[in-house]
């Protein structure tokens, strides 16, 4: 079997040598250059700036395995990188998180429906429903999204993460937050 390749690198084969163990060391850690994006968010995922909400992605901390093989994208729609967002504040294990463009009162759009993609959520139809990220006043924000994915070191295809995270930035100070952190495999 060929070793899986996604950008710039080739993670190991399945069944093949186990993986050093110097390999959570490395340092500094980066992500894989010209990677793709899962397919569940390729529709959305442009290429990072690096003083956005990715900047509290790129150097892997997010990733809870402590793997060096991770990716991070920022979420744009339409070419717009200002979107509302929903996430799972109540319960983690709630099945989606959701996004609109910035100002819509349109539907909003499934980003990741985690109980159908990673086999670590085990949602039982009881959750909350993710909730808009909102002002003080509760007005919904816009908000600049970047999301990160972590990859096991024999994994196989782009869909196979192990760790996702969501950072975003917000508001006239441009304040940036990680959002959501979970395991998915």
């Amino acid at each position: 079997m060929t070793p899986f390749r996604l950008g710039d690198h080739e993670f190991l084969e399945p069944g093949g040598p186990p993986a050093p163990l110097d390999r959570h060391l490395q340092r500094p850690r980066k992500p894989i250059v010209g990677a793709v994006a899962p397919s569940f968010v390729e529709r959305l995922a442009v290429p990072p700036l690096p003083d956005g909400p990715a900047a509290l992605l790129l150097d892997g901390s997010y990733c809870g395995h402590g793997e060096p093989t991770f990716t991070v994208f920022d979420l744009a729609i339409e070419g717009s990188r200002e979107v509302e967002l929903a996430v799972p504040f109540e319960d983690p294990d709630e099945p989606s998180v959701r996004l609109r463009p910035a100002g819509s009162d349109g539907p909003w759009q499934t980003l990741l429906a985690l109980h159908e993609l990673f086999e670590y959520c085990t949602y039982d139809g009881s959750g909350n429903p993710p909730q808009p990220i909102t002002d003080q006043s509760g007005h919904i924000l816009p908000v600049r999204v970047a999301i990160g994915f972590e990859y096991p070191v024999e994994a196989i295809s782009a869909e196979d993460v192990s760790w996702v995270a969501i950072a975003i930035e917000y508001g006239a100070e441009r304040e940036q937050a990680i959002v959501l952190s979970m395991e998915t495999a």
